[in-house]
């Protein structure tokens, strides 16, 4: 969940384990599992040239319960795991989402409803400077005046650095301001 996946790397992966596979097989089957809701695809978008790319999406499952059933509990990402409920919050709060291609990194989500856009990194914990700096980085090499968030499991008060507002995840999925700006873009598909 969260990471960039390519059709052709899992038709590869498929066929080195001996199954017989290709692109066209596995985009079917990506196609029916997004239109099962087993999960939704987040495309990339390309922040300086203002273009959406159709190379290498991401996916996240629409319930968790799917990966642990597959995989367990053990060894759990929670930085990817949280990047995933972020996903589906911004969706249920009707924005559409893609994920911010940079000259130098990515943005983890771009959350556009209208005309208006925020630009939103998640991690699982920013208490270490470098993580932080790390997070910021991406966000702070834009150059336009659209709000910037960071989304962690600080369980701290929000605060703000250089602009960016840090908010914890807990509280950020029980706002009431995030019900306030909740938006709708009417009939649009997870996919």
């Amino acid at each position: 969940i969260g990471s960039l996946s390519s059709i052709k790397k899992i038709s590869d992966t498929l066929s080195s384990g001996g199954m017989k596979a290709n692109n066209v097989t596995v985009t079917s089957y990506v196609d029916c599992l997004a239109a099962c809701y087993l999960f939704v695809e987040c495309q990339r978008y390309d922040v300086k040239g203002k273009q959406s790319l159709t190379t290498i999406p991401k996916f996240y499952l629409t319930d968790h319960g799917f990966r642990c059933a597959l995989l367990g509990t053990k060894d759990l990402d929670f930085g990817h795991m949280y990047e995933n409920i972020v996903a589906m919050e911004l969706l249920r709060r009707g924005y559409d989402i893609s994920m911010g291609k940079l000259t130098e990194g990515e943005v983890d989500f771009i959350a556009a409803s209208h005309d208006q856009q925020t630009y939103i990194q998640v991690c699982d914990d920013i208490s270490r400077p470098d993580t932080l700096d790390r997070e910021s980085r991406s966000l702070l090499s834009i150059r336009d005046a659209y709000p910037k968030i960071i989304i962690a499991r600080t369980r701290h008060e929000e605060y703000s650095v250089e602009g960016i507002r840090i908010l914890d995840l807990a509280s950020w999925l029980l706002s009431s301001a995030g019900a306030a700006h909740q938006r709708t873009s009417g009939n649009r598909k997870p996919v």
